[in-house]
């Protein structure tokens, strides 16, 4: 009578009323609490993300790329992805004679541009995954740096970040990254592509295969790489000889 003089409703029972409760009553007092205990920690989850994905959104371009943004937001980590495909254009394009595949007309067109030329040709697709993959290919401007504004406007990145924001990506690559920069403050630096790379460097990794392939220990496996004396065909580096002895005996 007092709680309806009030206009007010009845949250909570008394443990004496809980004795005489029926079975309908039972249900519909738990599911009447339920549904309310549900609906407050959803309206507070609910709140915690939306700020947290609020100071997200906030620090893109500061202290997070997207890169970053994805990996918080999801778990997936893209950079796995991307990171092979940079390794292998940067390790063409910056090649001194060691890589065994050398990026098409660098020192013409730059990095940008041959990678540009040869994505028709790559047979690692690694783009053919999207499905507007060509479309976007087609939309990619000339000019490397209108591409790197293209692509910034077009994610949202506010112009006022873009300089750090440049500067985090870098960051996720440092080594590349850092031959790149310390090529483009010494612009008279002019790489001859004239490194030989000699047998002697793979010695070590030759030695453990061949130890793994007859089931012996590299102690076992004796490896030499010879010049013959700079004589010959072999001398000039114009073919290769290999010698083996295997040396038997009795257990």
């Amino acid at each position: 009578m007092i709680l309806a003089k009030l206009n007010l409703t009845k949250t909570s029972l008394h443990s004496e009323d809980l004795l005489n409760l029926t079975s309908t009553q039972i249900d519909e007092w738990f599911g009447q609490n339920l549904v309310e205990e549900h609906n407050n920690v959803r309206d507070a989850w609910s709140k915690k993300a939306n700020s947290l994905l609020k100071e997200c959104l906030l620090s893109l371009g500061e202290t997070v790329t997207l890169r970053g943004l994805i990996k918080q937001l999801t778990g997936i980590d893209c950079l796995e992805f991307v990171q092979p495909q940079l390794i292998r254009l940067c390790a063409s394009a910056l090649d001194e004679g060691v890589a065994s595949w050398l990026l098409p007309e660098r020192n013409q067109l730059g990095l940008y541009g041959a990678w540009r030329a040869m994505l028709i040709y790559d047979v690692n697709a690694h783009l053919a995954q999207l499905p507007t993959a060509q479309q976007i290919i087609e939309q990619l401007p000339d000019n490397a740096i209108d591409t790197i504004i293209f692509h910034l406007s077009a994610h949202h990145i506010p112009q006022e970040k873009w300089g750090v924001y440049l500067q985090r990506l870098a960051l996720e690559l440092p080594g590349w990254a850092g031959m790149i920069n310390w090529r483009e403050h010494h612009r008279e630096y002019s790489p001859e592509n004239d490194v030989k790379p000699k047998l002697a460097d793979f010695l070590p990794e030759m030695v453990r295969n061949i130890a793994s392939d007859l089931a012996v220990t590299p102690s076992h496996v004796n490896l030499k790489a010879k010049t013959n004396e700079s004589l010959g065909h072999l001398g000039r580096g114009e073919g290769i000889a290999v010698h083996a002895v295997a040396l038997l005996y009795k257990a």
